[in-house]
């Protein structure tokens, strides 16, 4: 009995250490990934917003505008170009393209999609599964 209350304990002191761990270290992780990602899905001569950045529990979201002199067909071409084997491509429409990556436990995916005004909305997130 002195025994299974003690694991319970400890399984509780290291879940409480795991947390604390876990809830400081993100943001900075997902700030380092985001200036990544927005510096790799930014072409030369384009301009983008400042990412307004949506937090959860299990996720960290992230979007924002790029304003490129390029057409849709050709920043998507770049963009393959850029992301090489990195991303998979999820999903592509003529005015979309979804990509995702994995590791270990964590799915990056990026969602661009062409707005009427030509500027590229950007959807960057990280997330735990």
């Amino acid at each position: 009995m002195r025994r299974t209350i003690l694991a319970i304990v400890s399984v509780l002191i290291l879940s409480l250490l795991f947390y604390l761990i876990i809830t400081k270290e993100s943001p900075n992780r997902f700030n380092q990934l985001l200036i990544q990602n927005y510096e790799l899905l930014l072409p030369d001569g384009a301009k983008a917003s400042v990412p307004l950045v949506t937090k959860t529990d299990w996720s960290r979201t992230a979007d924002w505008t790029i304003d490129t002199n390029q057409s849709w067909q050709e920043y998507r071409i770049w963009l393959k170009n850029q992301v090489g084997g990195t991303y998979r491509v999820l999903s592509e429409t003529e005015r979309e393209i979804s990509l995702r990556k994995t590791y270990h436990s964590e799915i990056y995916e990026i969602k661009l999609s062409v707005e009427k005004d030509r500027k590229i909305h950007v959807v960057y997130s990280l997330s735990l599964w």
